[in-house]
């Protein structure tokens, strides 16, 4: 998807960032349809995918193929579901895949991070 493309998806489904008093009625209105389009959306998402894996391979497919927007902040997700799963080997490659973009090593606190992820669910 283009950028604009993305974003009038958005839209659907998120609350407009500011309005003013002016717009109460359309924020209103806005808030009730992304109530109803939010609930309907969640619920077939995660009849989808119920699993961590099946998180994963969701993940992965937007990775590849969503926009620059949506794949950056999902390769974290992906890295910490991975320290999640006791995979720390594959949550740092992942977490690696988005400091590489950066030109960057990955900081020491993320590491430290996955780590405590990891403990949290032994």
């Amino acid at each position: 998807m283009t950028h604009w493309e993305s974003y009038n998806v958005r839209r659907k489904y998120e609350l407009p960032a500011s309005a003013g008093a002016k717009e109460l009625d359309f924020a209103k209105e806005y808030i009730e349809n992304v109530i109803r389009t939010n609930i309907a959306f969640m619920k077939e998402f995660y009849e989808a995918y119920k699993s961590d894996e099946d998180m994963i391979r969701f993940l992965d497919h937007t990775i590849q193929k969503g926009n620059i927007f949506q794949k950056y902040r999902y390769i974290w997700t992906k890295a910490f579901l991975y320290a999640k799963l006791q995979d720390m080997h594959k949550a740092i490659i992942t977490m690696g895949d988005y400091y590489e973009h950066r030109n960057r090593e990955i900081p020491t606190m993320v590491i430290e991070k996955l780590e405590t992820v990891k403990e949290m669910f032994e």
